[in-house]
């Protein structure tokens, strides 16, 4: 009886887990969600990862965690090419160090995405993301599909 009853509770915590991680990702498609592509290392092509955005007056600014993923790719590459609005544009990837630019990016993302950055903020460690200024390389998006 008592095996039963840890599979119940087992199972029940289990669907809690899976229910949580669902609405995570639901979250985490609200508001602009933008394509970055990123060279993995290696040369093992190039790696797509939808990330929020937020516009500064030198470029982009965007987060992730330090030193793993399309964060590490972009940063040793040190271009991306993003996906915005239709167009494909390429940027050069300016490392943001230190707690106040931290600060800047975060506060920036909570008041474009609300609700949505501060629930995903409670399983991720904001303060430990890594702050990234993208910078464009080119004049003007290129409308995608175009070859060019």
């Amino acid at each position: 009886m008592a095996v039963g009853r840890l599979g119940r509770i087992a199972g029940g915590a289990g669907g809690v887990l899976v229910a949580l991680a669902a609405s995570m990702i639901g979250l985490s498609e609200m508001g602009e969600v933008v394509v970055i592509h990123s060279a993995a290392a290696g040369g093992a092509g190039a790696r797509a990862t939808r990330i929020w955005v937020v516009d500064d007056d030198a470029g982009l600014l965007v987060r992730g965690s330090a030193g793993k993923g399309w964060v590490a790719d972009a940063v040793r590459a040190g271009t991306v090419e993003l996906d915005r609005a239709g167009a494909t544009r390429r940027y050069r990837v300016v490392e943001r160090p230190g707690d106040d630019a931290r600060r800047d990016v975060n506060a920036r993302m909570r008041a474009k995405y609300g609700f949505a950055d501060r629930a995903i903020g409670w399983l991720r460690d904001y303060d430990a993301s890594t702050p990234l200024r993208l910078v464009p390389l080119d004049a003007a998006p290129a409308p995608r599909g175009t070859g060019d």
